[in-house]
């Protein structure tokens, strides 16, 4: 039965009913043609089906997904309810699932002969059943293959690069949607995706049906004959749902193992060559470590939501190095710094105010550059972003690191492509990386979100799983220096693992010999350079900004020591002594004698003055200031004793807890004005 002849013999009454549930928020159509050429426009919409479906109760979908597996979309009760879909349905459940679906226009129900229910056959109007078709699963085969090669069945094929055989595909149609597929999609290329091409494509895929191809849908079934003689790939309602993943639609799949031959081996040729490269090296820790000092010296004001003013930004931006790379990092650098030093706990904030963690603080400068970097790298790898990343991102960030170990060393890599092949592999081991057992228990626990407080997105789309992997490479492996990204016309197009990722990661010693020399050159006129991929140069480049000026952040750093560059490394916690001999430990000539003579002077009479804020409490009376300092020790609020009259209480949390002391205070007859 066609949509449309369906709705015209309707009675009007019944299509005022439908035009109610389809379209809820539009006004009533009164002619009759209206209505049904109204309705028809909706009932075979994918979009708006799927969403009808979608908003009907299981043992309904249930006997829709039934009726759809039938020739001609229809059966009667008894051979729905004996589908393995349809068996669910309980006898109680019948009456009210056929006059909710017949009285919504998602079937037609035809009485028999003699009018006995049991003869009575049920009918989904073809045009609605294919949009259905279009969206829903119901599927023989598993969702794992139709995206793998290895699990499809079919034998004595390996996976290869999929252009050229897709080339060789028969008929034109084909040949387009795989391309497609291939170089725009991921591999997956869905019934709406075609329909949404508005420069002819679509039309172009139906034109190119053979005329005696009677089926529906843009991807006939003898293409799916055709991609899996060829080990391409395959046709048909693709169901991800159960991995965490928002797809369930008719696509055109092309297995992942294909794909990551073809992404792998397009990602090791660039289009162009880089006209500007990236190499931040340690200069986020450096950031991180200039951010402690700043917030040692001066309590930085933050708003309600716990971010920085604008001025206060860009106050902070002008003294970090980071900074210089803002439009690669989209003008974040500073925020990024802010949310690493609050997860790594070293402020606390007090009265809308940072303050700094002195212990946090000198327990982290303390630590040495490969321990930094393992922090860092531990949170970054288990980054939500506040919940805004899906659990599925810490297995795609884990194939990242492990695929890029694999290239030579210095190997520039197409990114766009490279992840690409990230991503491919990660769907076609969806199994055994226990994705849909992970989804499931998410789903299982109804308040993890809750007790982490957090939303936590479980579902995601396709796309945003490519989007968010590209987000976590550039602003956090990039910005820690672990990879190092190359920019053609100001747009990032390669990566490639930085000589420090190299060091992290073990494909080269940590500890090298000097027999290469010491990165660092000091000259009699008070400049330092550091020269690249040498060994420790990272760490010269630590330990030189925190008492010189960094002048130059090229491959060759270059320094200026001035007096007030190390006076401020003395404030950071250098003596004299420390400071000659970290620039001893890196250079690789002798120190000139004014270089060290002017040093030791700037470094004299360098003296730490703290200022903290207090709350006093002045009593008249000695006997007043004894009880009220009882009652604080009671409490468990620290305090000192600055006279016999007067008591400082000190810390923002320790304020408040006196001033909230208001009940307790008079009962011991004790009045703060």
């Amino acid at each position: 039965m066609f949509l449309k002849d369906f709705l015209s013999s309707s009675p009007k009454a019944d299509l005022q009913g439908y035009h109610l549930y389809w379209l809820p928020e539009n006004g009533m159509v009164s002619a009759k043609d209206k209505l049904a050429s109204v309705l028809f426009k909706c009932m075979s919409n994918q979009d708006v089906v799927r969403e009808r479906f979608e908003g009907l109760g299981s043992s309904h979908r249930a006997f829709l997904v039934s009726l759809l597996g039938r020739d001609g979309y229809q059966g009667s009760l008894p051979e729905v309810r004996s589908s393995r879909h349809g068996e669910k349905i309980a006898d109680y459940e019948v009456e009210t699932i056929l006059r909710s679906l017949v009285g919504g226009g998602f079937v037609n129900k035809d009485r028999g002969d003699n009018g006995d229910g049991r003869k009575e056959t049920f009918t989904i109007p073809e045009e609605l059943g294919n949009a259905l078709r279009r969206t829903i699963s119901i599927e023989d085969r598993g969702p794992m293959e139709m995206l793998s090669l290895v699990r499809s069945g079919i034998s004595d094929a390996s996976p290869s690069r999929p252009a050229s055989r897709i080339k060789k595909l028969p008929g034109k149609g084909l040949r387009k949607a795989a391309l497609k597929a291939f170089e725009e999609n991921h591999g997956i290329l869905s019934h709406s995706a075609v329909t949404a091409w508005q420069n002819g494509d679509s039309a172009e895929l139906e034109h190119g049906k053979e005329d005696e191809d009677e089926e529906e849908g843009l991807f006939p079934q003898r293409w799916r004959g055709h991609l899996e003689d060829a080990s391409l790939g395959t046709v048909g309602v693709l169901n991800l749902n159960d991995y965490g993943l928002k797809f369930e639609e008719e696509a055109l799949v092309l297995y992942q193992e294909n794909l990551y031959e073809g992404f792998l081996g397009a990602s090791a040729k660039l289009p162009e060559p880089n006209d500007a490269e990236v190499f931040l090296g340690s200069d986020f820790a450096i950031d991180l470590e200039r951010l402690l000092d700043l917030l040692r010296s001066d309590k930085l004001e933050v708003t309600r939501e716990g971010r920085l003013y604008k001025k206060i930004e860009d106050r902070i931006s002008a003294s970090l190095i980071a900074t210089r790379y803002q439009d690669v990092f989209e003008g974040r650098v500073v925020q990024h710094l802010l949310d690493t030093a609050r997860r790594l706990r070293f402020f606390e904030v007090e009265d809308h105010q940072l303050v700094a963690s002195d212990i946090r603080r000198r327990g982290w400068q303390k630590n040495t550059l490969r321990e930094k970097l393992q922090a860092l790298f531990e949170l970054f790898l288990a980054d939500h972003k506040n919940g805004h990343w899906s659990f599925h991102q810490k297995g795609l960030r884990q194939i990242f690191i492990e695929r890029l170990k694999e290239f030579k060393p210095g190997t520039w890599l197409s990114m766009r492509p490279f992840l690409g092949a990230v991503v491919a592999r990660f769907l076609s081991t969806l199994d055994e990386a226990g994705i849909r057992e992970e989804y499931q228990a998410r789903c299982d626990d109804e308040h993890h979100s809750k007790r982490r407080g957090i939303a936590d997105p479980i579902k995601v789309s396709m796309a945003k799983l490519y989007h968010d992997l590209s987000y976590w490479v550039v602003h956090r492996m990039a910005l820690m220096g672990l990879v190092d990204v190359g920019l053609l016309d100001g747009a990032i197009q390669s990566l490639r693992l930085s000589d420090l990722g190299q060091r992290f990661f073990g494909l080269k010693d940590w500890e090298e010999d000097d027999s290469l020399g010491r990165p660092a050159l000091i000259n009699p006129d008070f400049e330092v350079l550091v020269f690249p991929e040498m060994p420790l140069e990272d760490e010269a480049n630590l330990v030189l900004s925190r008492f010189a000026d960094r002048l130059g952040s090229d491959k060759v750093k270059r320094y200026r020591l001035t007096r007030e560059s190390v006076k401020r490394g003395v404030c950071a916690g250098f003596t004299a002594e420390q400071l000659l001999g970290s620039l001893k430990e890196y250079s690789r000539n002798a120190m000139p004698n004014n270089v060290e003579f002017s040093l030791r002077e700037w470094a004299q009479g360098v003296e730490i003055l703290k200022r903290e804020r207090a709350s006093l409490f002045r009593g008249a009376s000695v006997e007043a200031v004894d009880r009220l300092a009882e009652v604080f020790e009671e409490e468990g609020i620290p305090l000192e004793r600055l006279n016999e009259t007067t008591v400082a209480v000190r810390g923002a949390k320790n304020e408040k807890a006196a001033r909230d002391l208001g009940e307790k205070l008079h009962q011991h007859g004790l009045y703060v004005e």
